[in-house]
């Protein structure tokens, strides 16, 4: 009887010695498996790409910027930036709503991130809504610094009917927002129907959201 038991015993050690290696070596394959599959990237990478998208986006490539963008988004990758280069994509693919529902999560998960109000001002032009996009501004006027950046502004300042403001935005400083932009702004047809209507605008004369 003993020598029935102590037989157990070695079997049930041999067999639980077993299944112990053979769940080391799965985790082991899987691990392997898992590296081929998602291979490890430096931070180096990760930055060479999301520059790689930003100049995509900049040439309105969207579908290639899409595709690089996917890469990093699968693996968790891209921190805030990606997030942007994300709305900015959805935006520049018509893809509106989730652009804008993008960056509104990703202020209130990072707050101190201006950049986000701005793509959110940005999107809000898009789908005509330049009131609120004018708030959006509002907050992130600390980094509103480029000409690329006031013209947005002015963008909204006209479709909203602050006629002034956008004046005084086009033709501050050297002037060069004018020169460059005016073209682009006022080929909405929408600027003759203002531009007559500017005296009976009833923000004519009124100091405008900021």
């Amino acid at each position: 009887m003993l020598v029935y038991i102590g037989s157990c015993g070695v079997f049930v050690v041999t067999m639980f010695s077993a299944i112990v290696s053979s769940t080391i070596a799965l985790a082991a394959y899987l691990a392997y498996r898992e590296r081929i599959k998602y291979p490890r990237v430096s931070e180096e990478e990760v930055q060479n790409t999301l520059r790689s998208i930003s100049r995509l986006i900049t040439f309105e490539k969207w579908e290639e910027a899409e595709k690089e963008l996917a890469v990093l988004l699968d693996k968790g990758l891209g921190g805030k930036e990606g997030l942007l280069l994300h709305a900015q994509v959805l935006c520049g693919t018509k893809k509106y709503e989730q652009a804008l529902h993008l960056v509104i999560d990703a202020s209130r998960i990072y707050p101190e991130e201006l950049h986000f109000r701005q793509e959110e001002g940005k999107i809000l032009l898009k789908m005509d809504y330049p009131q609120d996009a004018l708030e959006a501004f509002k907050v992130c006027a600390p980094i509103l610094r480029s000409e690329t950046d006031l013209y947005f502004v002015a963008q909204a300042y006209l479709q909203a009917g602050y006629l002034e403001h956008c004046f005084g935005l086009l033709f501050c400083g050297s002037g060069l927002l004018a020169s460059r932009l005016f073209g682009t702004l006022f080929r909405d047809s929408r600027w003759i129907h203002l531009r007559n209507a500017k005296r009976k605008s009833p923000h004519a004369g009124r100091r405008g959201p900021f």
